[in-house]
């Protein structure tokens, strides 16, 4: 049966197959029954996928063109519309939310990264940008959470951080979907595996230095962070031990990790990376990988109380060689440390909890506004 309420998400952006917005959100909610509309910026046909309609506002080359010719796309594409909530996914897209605000529309902003420390980290263009964006960033955040109609934080320093705001909040972190639980690696490959973001920032270095003294291979996927790295990265020494397989969607990521005998997410100490959960820490733990992982506290707690596999300094490989070795000297062990982190996901971090949490936040702003 058909949910009464339609719900537009909108991203100027994000891929159209986002993780979290659409793999997790979007399809988790289309299957309860509400009619999901999903906004972006890419210049593909329109098309239904998992029960979304996903719409395409043009494509986006840079900012400037996002903010004078996309945004007032999207602005005139939803007063058109007549859904219950729209909810946003970018920093850049607060004002036009303040602005469907005025409009008389229920709007929610989700939150994915704490974008102060995401800015400071990651611009390098310029010192005034590096400069001004997180603050105008951060300000402009602070103005949503006075004005619009709910919050929704991806993780627990997040929503600490805007809890006791004027509008509401709620936690939706971004545990594994049932398909990484319907797979499960039986750990009889001899393969390291890294999915995500390819950056200096989040240890492909070190993991390759490490892949040198040890006779593992690597699956990697994902998108590199930019051309110069893309030429260091396949300059290392090491790449000849690599099986890139590029940017793939995330249905096909339980099967890749299956393949693999240990998951690595060692990123770097930034504001951001130790403050925050990392996806793909609890996706290698969904697949029953053993995982060695950077050692912040979040991420300590959880590996120190499943005893699901390592922590280590990012920045010391000699940790992750000796971690590797251990795992690769143990594979009993290390099949029941893949074991107890599949346990633990299956216990407390399963994205079903999850979106329950965001189902009942929207029931409660329908019925409110």
């Amino acid at each position: 049966m058909v949910h009464k309420s339609r719900i537009c998400h909108i991203t100027s952006l994000h891929r159209r197959n986002d993780p979290r917005i659409f793999h997790r959100e979007c399809t988790s909610l289309a299957e309860r029954g509400y009619g999901i509309r999903l906004l972006v910026s890419d210049g593909k046909p329109s098309t239904y996928r998992n029960g979304v309609e996903i719409v395409s506002v043009g494509y986006s080359s840079s900012y400037l063109h996002r903010f004078l010719i996309t945004h007032p796309r999207i602005l005139i594409s939803v007063l058109k519309s007549d859904h219950n909530i729209y909810h946003i996914h970018d920093p850049e897209l607060i004002v036009l939310g303040l602005l469907l605000k005025i409009a008389g529309k229920t709007v929610v902003y989700d939150i994915h990264e704490n974008t102060k420390w995401q800015l400071e980290a990651g611009s390098r263009k310029s010192f005034l940008r590096q400069l001004v964006r997180p603050f105008v960033y951060d300000e402009l955040e602070k103005i949503a959470a006075k004005f619009i109609d709910g919050l929704v934080a991806s993780g627990p320093n997040i929503y600490k951080r805007f809890k006791g705001s004027k509008c509401p909040v709620v936690m939706v972190r971004n545990f594994p979907t049932d398909i990484y639980l319907r797979s499960e690696s039986v750990l009889d490959g001899n393969n390291l595996v890294y999915v995500g973001l390819i950056s200096e920032e989040r240890g492909i270095m070190e993991i390759l230095d490490a892949l040198q003294h040890v006779p593992n291979g690597l699956i990697l996927a994902g998108d590199f962070h930019t051309e110069e790295i893309e030429k260091r990265v396949k300059g290392h020494v090491a790449w000849e031990k690599v099986a890139y397989h590029g940017v793939i969607d995330m249905d096909q990521i339980p099967d890749l990790l299956a393949q693999a005998s240990i998951g690595l997410c060692t990123l770097h100490h930034t504001d951001n990376h130790i403050n925050t959960y990392a996806i793909k820490m609890f996706e290698y733990m969904a697949v029953g990988l053993p995982i060695i992982v950077s050692d912040f506290p979040l991420w300590r707690v959880i590996v120190k109380k499943y005893d699901c596999g390592f922590v280590v300094d990012p920045l010391n490989t000699s940790e992750t060689i000796s971690a590797i070795q251990w795992i690769n000297d143990n594979p009993d062990q290390a099949l029941a440390m893949g074991g107890r982190g599949k346990l633990a996901i299956q216990k407390e971090f399963k994205w079903s909890t999850e979106v329950d949490t965001l189902d009942t936040f929207y029931r409660s702003l329908v019925a409110s506004n």
